[in-house]
C-alpha cells in the first residue's frame, strides 16, 4: 500500500553527501507510488534554499518537488539566522530575497503537522556524533508514536544547540508526549550554573514551555563530571537499557 512520506533535512549541504541519498531514497519512494508531502529543511540545511549557493542541488530538489507535488519548506527561524530571506523579510530588511523559488519559509508546526498527516518521516543528516550511533544518518522513521529528539551534542555550536531544543521545544507544543534524551556529549548542557553553561536560560525554557519528558543518559554523566545534583533543570536518568527502551517506545525518533 502506497505511504505518505515527509522529510527532515538537518545537515549544511557542503557537507557529507550533500543531500544525495535523502534525493535518491525519496525519489526511490515516489518511483515506488509513494506520496512525497513535505520536505522541510531545518538548521544548517536551509543554505540549500539560499539563492546562488548550490544551483545543482536545488534544481534536483525542485524536480522531485515538482514531480512529486511535494512542498519544500525552510524553516524561517533558521532561514532567517543565516540571511535566507523571502521577498517579505527582504522587504522588511531593504535588501534583495535570497531564497529560491520553489521554496517557502515557515515554522516548524509544518513540520509536527508533517509528521501527523504522513506514514514516515525520512530524518537525513543526524549531527549525533558518529560513536553514538542510536539512529542512523539517514532513516525511515515511524510516525505512529510520541517523538524523542536525542540531543548528542554538547554546545560548542551555539546555534545549532538552541535550534535542537527549539525543535524539542516545538514539537512538545504540538506533540504532547514528546521526549528528550541527553545523551553523550549533550549531557553537558544539564550542568547548573550561567558561567559553566551558556545555555542554562534555554534549557530553563523546556520546563516551561512544557516539556516533561526530560532524559539524561546515565553511562555518559561521568565523562562530563555531572550527576543528578548537578543538573540545571529536573532529568530522569535512564541507564542504558532505559535509553534503548526510550528509543524503542517513541517514534519518530529524531537524533541531532
Amino acid at each position: 500500500m502506497p505511504m505518505r512520506i515527509s522529510a527532515l533535512l538537518l545537515d549544511d549541504p557542503a557537507s557529507g553527501d550533500g543531500g544525495t541519498a535523502a534525493l535518491q531514497a525519496l525519489g526511490a519512494a515516489h518511483a515506488r507510488g509513494d506520496e512525497i508531502f513535505r520536505l522541510f529543511f531545518y538548521s544548517h540545511a536551509v543554505h540549500v534554499a539560499r539563492a546562488g549557493a548550490h544551483p545543482a542541488l536545488v534544481e534536483r530538489w525542485t524536480s522531485l518537488a515538482c514531480s512529486a507535488g511535494a512542498e519544500l519548506i525552510a524553516c524561517s527561524s533558521s532561514a532567517l539566522r543565516r540571511g535566507v530571506l523571502d521577498e517579505h523579510e527582504a522587504d522588511a530588511e531593504g535588501v534583495p530575497p535570497t531564497l529560491v523559488p520553489g521554496f517557502r519559509l515557515a515554522g516548524l508546526g509544518q513540520l509536527a503537522e508533517a509528521i501527523v498527516s504522513s506514514d514516515r518521516l525520512l530524518v537525513c543528516g543526524s549531527r549525533q556524533p558518529p560513536h553514538v550511533g542510536v539512529v542512523p544518518a539517514l532513516s525511515f522513521q515511524e510516525t505512529n508514536g510520541t517523538p524523542l529528539v536525542i540531543l548528542g551534542q554538547g554546545g560548542s555550536d551555539a546555534t545549532g544547540t538552541r535550534e535542537s531544543l527549539d525543535l524539542a521545544m516545538a514539537l512538545a507544543a504540538f506533540l504532547p508526549g514528546t521526549a528528550l534524551l541527553f545523551r553523550d556529549a549533550g549531557v553537558a548542557l544539564l550542568r547548573s550554573g550561567a558561567a559553566a553553561n551558556p545555555h542554562e536560560k534555554a534549557m530553563k525554557a523546556l520546563v516551561t514551555y512544557g516539556l516533561d519528558h526530560r532524559f539524561a543518559a546515565g553511562g555518559d554523566l561521568p565523562a562530563h563530571g555531572l550527576a543528578a545534583g548537578d543538573f540545571c533543570i529536573p532529568c530522569q536518568i535512564a541507564d542504558d537499557a532505559g535509553c534503548e527502551a526510550l528509543i524503542g517506545e517513541h517514534a519518530p525518533v529524531i537524533a541531532l
